[in-house]
């Protein structure tokens, strides 16, 4: 081969490397790990990235929160700006097969900060029993199933959450709900669903698992729920002491009842007159009355 037609080789190769290398820089990086999490009520990683944003920087995260702070120091921005995308790619719903007890808020080790126990994460407060509308984020859209789990009462939410703090089932199930858009941070997935009736700090634990894919995304969101409020009591009139109740409140004898205006001794207006009920007239200033024997 000519000196000439290997340097024109030469020349071609270098020419489709450097567009090869052109096109992997222009092309945009893939969301493979962004796909949506629970903004309402809040999952951990979400309400974490609303504390760093609201007290940074021009985008820098300056969390407040002790929770938040924790995990900042222990994973970086990482499960901030990627709070959406707390997943296993190979979960096929064996949940419970594959994330050990201790590691259900965060089944990544890039999300490890998400899955220490205490009572200083941000929560959202929530009637006891009352039905609120689900939203979840939908960064990247798939069909699948959400359920939603909360934790037992008399749970130790001072430790990292384990399969054994959780109901056996679901209290909220929906599969490929309605989508919409403007959610707090754009397109959301949203549902109604009817809390559970507890009380105090639980967790409720989402998963949604794809029905497109073996990937699953699991959100842990620490809901405060004061309970149901008691009915007011009801008002029962008391007798004050050492004052017997008025006549009208016992029975006579016969077991029959006097109307008010037919009492023994009351007065009714005239042209009132009943049948079998006899009574002399007079007339008074203001009109005649029957006095009634």
């Amino acid at each position: 081969m000519s000196p000439a037609r290997r340097l024109t080789r030469r020349i071609a190769a270098a020419a489709t490397t450097a567009l090869a290398a052109a096109l992997l820089v222009a092309l945009p990086s893939s969301p493979a790990l962004a796909h949506g999490g629970l903004t309402y009520p809040a999952t951990r990683t979400y309400a974490c990235y609303v504390n760093g944003i609201e007290n940074g920087v021009g985008g820098g995260l300056n969390p407040t929160n002790p929770a938040c702070v924790n995990m900042l120091a222990e994973n970086g921005n990482y499960p901030f700006y990627n709070w959406f995308g707390n997943l296993l790619s190979n979960a096929g719903g064996q949940h419970r097969t594959i994330i050990p007890d201790g590691n259900l808020c965060g089944p990544l080790a890039s999300f490890s900060g998400a899955r220490k126990g205490g009572t200083d994460w941000p929560t959202t407060t929530l009637q006891s029993g009352s039905t609120i509308t689900m939203q979840y984020n939908a960064w990247a859209r798939h069909p699948g199933t959400w359920s939603q789990y909360v934790t037992k009462d008399g749970w130790n939410p001072s430790q990292p959450l384990k399969w054994s703090d959780l109901e056996a089932a679901p209290f909220d199930e929906v599969t490929n709900p309605p989508l919409r858009e403007g959610g707090p941070q754009g397109a959301e997935y949203y549902w109604q669903a009817k809390l559970p009736n507890k009380s105090g700090r639980h967790i409720i634990y989402s998963i949604w698992q794809r029905s497109d894919s073996p990937e699953a995304f699991y959100n842990c969101s620490p809901p405060h729920l004061p309970g149901r409020r008691p009915p007011p009591p009801r008002h029962v009139p008391s007798v004050p002491r050492g004052q017997s109740p008025r006549p009208l409140d016992r029975l006579p004898a016969g077991g029959a009842v006097r109307p008010p205006h037919l009492a023994r001794g009351a007065a009714r207006p005239c042209g009132a007159r009943r049948k079998g009920v006899a009574g002399s007239v007079s007339r008074r200033a203001g009109g005649c009355r029957r006095a009634v024997r």
